[in-house]
């Protein structure tokens, strides 16, 4: 397994992301985005034929919690997938390399939700409450 710098999308993730999505998918384009503390998440601009789409991937970067759960990839896509199933609004999973076996590095790919990562929300017993729920 690779460790990546935050900032950049490593070709062999790109490669795998058209692999997994299809034969007429390419990354247009990639950011990283901010709010994760275990990993790297990437949104993704793709072209899957004719048509665009954004989805985000996440990569487990984190090497000394990858040693002690080797397998934190494929609890994510289990976890998304749950949550999917359940009718819960959530990413729904896309593909999953839970050992980096062919993306260089533990990822989870999947859609994109709107919206932002609110680490301090401005009302916090209102934002625990709806977590609650």
């Amino acid at each position: 397994m690779n460790s990546i710098p935050e900032q950049v999308l490593p070709e062999q993730v790109r490669q795998w992301v058209g692999a997994s999505l299809g034969p007429q998918t390419a990354v247009l384009s990639s950011h990283p985005l901010k709010g994760s503390t275990s990993s790297v998440l990437h949104r993704l601009h793709l072209q899957l034929g004719g048509t665009r789409k954004d989805a985000v991937v996440r990569l487990f970067n984190h090497m000394e919690w990858l040693q002690m759960e080797p397998d934190l990839a494929r609890h994510e896509a289990a976890a998304l997938s749950y949550v999917t199933e359940s009718g819960l609004p959530g990413p729904a999973v896309l593909a999953w390399d839970e050992l980096g076996e062919c993306s260089g590095i533990p990822a989870v790919l999947m859609t994109l939700l709107p919206g932002e990562v609110q680490l301090k929300p401005e009302e916090m017993e209102l934002w625990l409450q709806g977590l609650a729920k």
